[in-house]
Parts: C-alpha cells; structure tokens; sequence
C-alpha cells in the first residue's frame, strides 16, 4: 500500500545514509526515482539517455523520450526559426513558440525539435485578452492537492495545466493559457 511504500521509502534511504555506501535503486516508477535518488539515470532501449539529478532531469529533459517518460509533458513538435540568447523561436502546430535551450547539445535554424513543457508551468486565466494561447476547457479531473485542467487550443492541440486545488473552471469554458519562457524547454525529438 501506498503508506508502506512512502516507510520503505524513507526506511532506505536513512540505511544508505547511516551506510555510507552507494545504494543501486531500481524502479519504472518515476516519482520513486526522483524521491529517492541523488543521481537518476534514464535509459531507453538499453542506452543511457540522460543523466543528472532528479531536479535536473525533471525540470531540463534532454529529449522527447525522457520529457514524456518522466512526469507528464506538453509536448509540441516543430523547427527552430531562429536562436537569440538561449531562447529559440520554434514553428509549432499552434504558432511560433519560445523556449529556452538547454544542456551541452547546440541547436540551430531549421532543426527539427519538441518544446516541453510540463502542465504545473501552465497558467490558466478566464480570458481576458492577455492570453499567450487561447483554448477552451475540455475536461477536468480533480486530484486532491490539484485539479488537472484540459484545454483545447486552435482546434489542434490539447493541452494539460495543473491548478492548485480546486479549479473554478468548468468544460466549455473558454481560457488562456501561459507560460514563462524559461519553463518551455527545447529538446531534442
């Protein structure tokens, strides 16, 4: 049971503390490695993808891969216009994106990349004018400390944003949606 995994949990790592010694956790369950671990190593097909802290690897996915298998992401594909600053201009579905380019990988116009982001970085807004992207609400889902709120943009994408606690937002409401720049992360596909 959940309340039993949460004491072994703990239970671990005080023993790998107290130990000393470096402990090798296994799991395909993604909040236990980032609860867990200093250093998370993600692997797809037997290659190692990406590897850094659980904060590193959650918040700056290197790739596609790692952003939709740890966590949840909004992930919307498209081709580097152009790059100033760390900032890359991306041609999507929806528009032109922008997003922060991160790690050692360099990046250029005309590559084919993906912007991550992840549905707690959303901000949601009754429409008012200001939105970055338009849409409207078409599902919601309360999850006890959050409410995830799906919102239909251009008729083409959906997209998730987590409110905290209960969303006053119903289905067919229309909304904005935002985001700050630095929490849309260019990966590779």
């Amino acid at each position: 049971d959940l309340q039993m995994r949460k004491r072994m949990q703990d239970e671990l790592k005080r023993l790998q503390r107290e130990s000393g010694i470096t402990f090798l956790y296994v799991t395909h369950d993604q909040g236990e490695a980032l609860a867990m671990s200093d250093l998370v190593i993600v692997m797809d097909e037997g290659t190692i993808v990406q590897v850094g802290s659980p904060e590193e690897v959650y918040s700056a996915p290197a790739t596609r891969y790692v952003a939709n298998f740890v966590g949840d992401s909004n992930l919307f594909d498209g081709t580097i216009l152009e790059i100033h600053d760390g900032v890359a201009s991306v041609e999507t579905e929806l528009g032109v994106l922008t997003g922060v380019r991160r790690g050692a990988r360099r990046s250029k116009a005309g590559q084919r990349v993906a912007l991550a982001i992840r549905p707690e970085r959303i901000s949601l807004q009754a429409v008012d004018g200001r939105a970055a992207l338009a849409g409207r609400v078409v599902d919601r889902v309360f999850l006890g400390s959050s409410t995830r709120v799906v919102v239909e943009v251009a008729g083409v994408a959906k997209v998730l944003a987590d409110h905290p606690g209960t969303s006053p937002l119903e289905v067919d409401d229309p909304v904005s949606i935002s985001w700050r720049v630095e929490d849309a992360i260019v990966v590779d596909p």
